[in-house]
This record gives structure tokens, sequence and C-alpha cells, in this order.
């Protein structure tokens, strides 16, 4: 038969499930046992007081590797071709808009409830400080991202963690009859690859997008130098891939001209 070669651009999130089915493509017989069993020779777990799948140690995973590519690169039939193009994020610091009750006490003016638990608040948090209670971008935010795509020399892509977001900042440019489209989960694969088309005809001057842009949009690079993360993600290989939508590639590759800007918040 054949040889068969599987190749993938994506960078392998630091997580267990995911390279358990690495692993179980390339070697279905070492698999035995199943992912319950590939847990516990491989991994560092602790008691999930909520099921029987254990939970996996986020900071030191694998028992015998120090992270998800050192494990896949010492699978046999596997090569890792590390990316050789990267670029610095820079952060902007965007003033805090969460009033002091919200530290001191957990309150939430605008749903008016207590958070009732840390992802409520760190999620709050974020959308204060970005969307004002008119369901437009703060003011601040507005001018700083306003300063930023001002800047660019070419289309940029907006990026935004969460669909609300997404709805807030485009509901702004469209106030600013601003020229753009819009990409989410929501959107459909024709949509998507219509809008995509688009951008990369240069016939759009913004982007904004949330993780969906990380795939089925190459060619971004060509057309497009700047990037703005508007609402981070807590994930880094997602970051990793978002940012490698507008990296050329090739080992004789020129990323200096590439910006990513990242706006980010004091915490209290």
């Amino acid at each position: 038969p054949a040889p068969i070669i599987i190749c993938s651009a994506t960078p392998n999130y630091n997580d267990a499930e995911r390279v358990y089915c690495i692993q179980h493509v390339l070697g279905p017989a070492v698999c035995r046992g199943g992912f319950l069993e590939f847990l516990y020779q491989n991994c560092n777990t602790r008691q999930n007081p909520f099921g029987q799948v254990p939970l996996v140690d986020e900071e030191h995973p694998f028992r015998h590797y120090e992270d998800a590519i050192e494990f896949l690169a010492s699978l046999p039939y596997m090569s890792y071709v590390p990316s050789n193009v990267s670029v610095e994020i820079d952060d902007v610091e965007i003033p805090s808009q969460v009033p002091g009750e919200f530290y001191a006490f957990g309150l939430n003016q605008r749903t008016g409830r207590i958070m009732a638990s840390q992802m409520e608040a760190r999620y709050q948090e974020m959308y204060i400080n970005l969307v004002g209670d008119d369901g437009y971008m703060q003011p601040d935010v507005e001018d700083m991202l306003t300063e930023l795509v001002g800047m660019a020399s070419t289309p940029v892509i907006l990026y935004c963690n969460s669909e609300k977001v997404t709805v807030a900042l485009s509901a702004t440019c469209a106030r600013n009859n601003a020229n753009f489209e819009v990409i989410t989960g929501k959107t459909t694969t024709k949509e998507k690859a219509e809008r995509a088309r688009l951008f990369r005809e240069g016939k759009l001057d913004m982007l904004i997008g949330t993780a969906s842009l990380a795939t089925g949009t190459d060619g971004f690079d060509k057309v497009c130098d700047c990037m703005i993360i508007v609402n981070d993600t807590p994930d880094a290989s997602l970051r990793q891939q978002l940012i490698g939508r507008i990296l050329p590639r090739g080992a004789d590759s020129d990323a200096s001209q590439k910006q990513v800007w990242r706006l980010v918040y004091p915490h209290a």
C-alpha cells in the first residue's frame, strides 16, 4: 500500500485529549484501554468531583514530557517542524471602566446581581471594560481602535474571543460607516468564504471575527499586516494559530512589517 502522510499546520493544544486522538490515529494498537487508560499511564491527574474522568493538571499535564509538542515529537513516524516566523504582541492598556462595588461586593449593576463565580466575574469585568451600557464599545476603546486602525497601511483583522463583544464592535463600526465584514461561528460556510474573499481582494478595510478566523482563512498574510486582539483568548495555542493567519510562510519570509496589538486593562 502507498504511504499516507498526514500534515497539519494547526498548533497542538496543550491538551491530553488532543494528544491521545493523534496517537490513536497513528497507532491504534498503542492506545488499547481507551482514553482513561491513557490518562492513568501518561498524565498527572487529580480526582474529578463531577465525573469519572479525572482532571488533568493544566500546568504539567504529562508525566514524562514537558508539553504536548515534546510528547508528540517522541512518537514514531512523527516529525515536528517548528514555525520559523514569529511576531511580538504589543499590549495597549485601556482605562478600567469597572466600578468599585464590582470588586468590593461582587455587584454587577448592569445585570442587577452578585457574581456567582470567579468565571462570571472575569467575563463581566472584561465585558464592562470593553462594552458600554449602550451596547457600543466604550469611548476610550473606540478611540484606541480608531487610532490603531488608522496607523495600519493594509486591511486589519480584529479578533474578539467573545461573540457578544463582536456584536458590540460591529455595531460601533456600522455607526461610523466603516467598511467591514464579520465572521463568527454563526456565519455559514458560504458566507465565510465570500467575506474572506472580499478581504483577500482588498475590498474591506476591516474583518472582525471570533475563533472561526483560525481556520479556512488562508491567504490573509498577502493582504494584511495588522491584527488587533480586542478581546484575548486564554488559549495560547489558539492565539498562535490566529496570529499565524497574517504571518508569511517559507524559510525566506519577512515578517518585519507584521504588527499585532492587544488591548489590556488593569485588574483590581
